[in-house]
């Protein structure tokens, strides 16, 4: 807020402004909170693909970031998706296409 607007302005303004910055202080607040958050996941991770008790249940540390992965993730589903789609799509016009021949050769 500039010193025209806190003066001059009007009164509302001022707590407009305030509302904005706890907005904002807030927003602050729970991004900092998460990026803390994905820290002790990371931590995590790191312990306990060192000190597990067994190879067999012993995790590797990722080699991505878990956002990342969660990305790649989103993106092979959305390309499952697609193959199913079009999968779905040549089965149509198969069985279109046997049903026109099948008319054909039938009534011909």
């Amino acid at each position: 807020m500039s010193y025209a607007e806190y003066w001059e302005g009007s009164a509302e303004l001022a707590r407009y402004y305030r509302e904005a910055y706890l907005l904002r202080e807030k927003r602050r607040a729970r991004l900092d909170d998460f990026n803390a958050w994905n820290a002790g996941r990371y931590i995590h991770e790191a312990v306990a693909s060192i000190f597990c008790s067994t190879k067999e249940k012993q995790v590797p540390y990722p080699d991505k970031p878990f956002m990342e992965l969660i990305e790649e993730q989103k993106r092979l589903t959305a390309e499952e998706k697609e193959e199913a789609q079009r999968e779905a799509e040549l089965q149509f016009h198969q069985n279109l296409m046997r049903r026109f021949s099948n008319n054909n050769t039938a009534g011909g």
